[in-house]
């Protein structure tokens, strides 16, 4: 079973969502993950933001069954952050 470490971030380009997703990035890092620039390149995509985000995700996967693609809702008014522990 080959081990599932190239992953894509697809989110709406920009610069206050680029730097709230710095620390997620930077965990998957410190944890063997690599971050890839293209959805086909990988085993795990994280789309952020709503359903068309999600479904352009998908699509830019070129519909793979093999890859692993999660949704992360992107609030409108509130702050989006990531805590690590």
């Amino acid at each position: 079973m080959d081990e599932r470490k190239n992953l894509y971030f697809f989110y709406p380009k920009d610069e206050r969502l680029e730097a709230q997703l710095q620390p997620l990035s930077k965990l998957a890092t410190n944890n063997g993950f690599q971050i890839v620039n293209h959805a086909v390149d990988a085993n795990i995509v994280i789309s952020v933001g709503g359903d068309g985000t999600f479904l352009q995700a998908v699509r830019n996967t070129g519909f793979r069954l093999t890859a692993c693609i999660w949704g992360l809702k992107r609030a409108r008014k509130q702050r989006c952050t990531v805590t690590l522990i």
